[in-house]
């Protein structure tokens, strides 16, 4: 076991643009505040897709706080966009429960300041930006998803914290197939997921403290990981992340998307590029 521990200075940021620095405060959910307003539990409350609902849409809009949306085997050309907390939107197969985003849809599920949202079993391909996005949310998870060819991140969370992202796969994402950015402390979890043929396996940009990217697989990428301080993005820098038995390989080689921050760190497996006091462990 080798462990590497970081004290990095923030001025030597690989991916750093000074210009166009947000102002705009993060979220409360980034921060560690515990209030949400996710329900305490279930409500009971099944609403099926496509039996009940043509759309998942159509159920999650008809969804009260702590319901289950069931998603049976189909392509649904659609974006979902969720903005009631405590929803689980479940497919009955990963591999056949579709969200399409032809090349025409920013998004394929996206959650916006919304908390307790849990998405697991379904896929979700061909969206102009993400595959799976969670922004400015408290209690997120995603497990066994599949995110393939998405024109930003496959499964996302930015301005988020207390999440989960686990059992899952991502390819064919320009940036990272896996991101986790902006949120002190994160209170986060990546595990049991691969990430492969994107820009990176997984970035986290000013991601800091109970940070942990365990036991994943990131190969055939651009770069395997990049934990990364930005300082035109908020909470810089990024601190305290632990990264601890991922696989890592074969990154740098073959045919990759990707955009031109991802390409300078072509051919590495970890760049931990202005973090400070974190551990690198394999």
């Amino acid at each position: 076991m080798r462990e590497v521990r970081l004290w990095l200075s923030a001025g030597v940021v690989l991916l750093t643009a000074c210009a166009g620095v947000d102002t705009t405060p993060a979220s409360p959910a980034a921060m560690g505040d515990p209030t949400t307003g996710s329900p305490s539990e279930w409500t009971g409350v099944t609403r099926h897709v496509p039996s009940e609902y043509p759309t998942i849409q159509a159920a999650v809009d008809a969804a009260d706080p702590g319901d289950l949306v069931l998603v049976d085997r189909g392509v649904y050309r659609e974006t979902v966009d969720v903005a009631t907390p405590g929803v689980t939107i479940r497919g009955v197969d990963r591999n056949e429960v579709i969200v399409d985003g032809e090349f025409e849809r920013a998004n394929g599920v996206q959650v916006l300041f919304t908390d307790g949202v849990v998405v697991e079993d379904m896929t979700a391909m061909n969206h102009i930006v993400n595959g799976f996005f969670w922004n400015g949310a408290r209690g997120f998870r995603g497990s066994y998803l599949t995110a393939i060819n998405n024109g930003d991140y496959g499964i996302y969370a930015f301005d988020s914290g207390d999440g989960l992202f686990e059992h899952s796969y991502a390819s064919g994402s320009p940036d990272a197939a896996f991101y986790v950015g902006q949120c002190n402390p994160c209170q986060t979890v990546v595990t049991d997921s691969v990430g492969e043929y994107s820009g990176l396996g997984y970035s986290g940009t000013n991601a800091s403290n109970d940070i942990y990217i365990v036991e994943n697989v990131f190969r055939n990428n651009g770069a395997g990981m990049a934990p990364n301080t930005l300082d035109s993005e908020l909470l810089p820098p990024a601190t305290g992340v632990m990264v601890a038995g991922n696989l890592i390989h074969d990154n740098g080689y073959g045919i990759f998307p990707h955009k031109n921050a991802q390409w300078t760190t072509q051919g590495n497996g970890i760049v931990a590029a202005g973090i400070e006091d974190s551990v690198i462990r394999t």
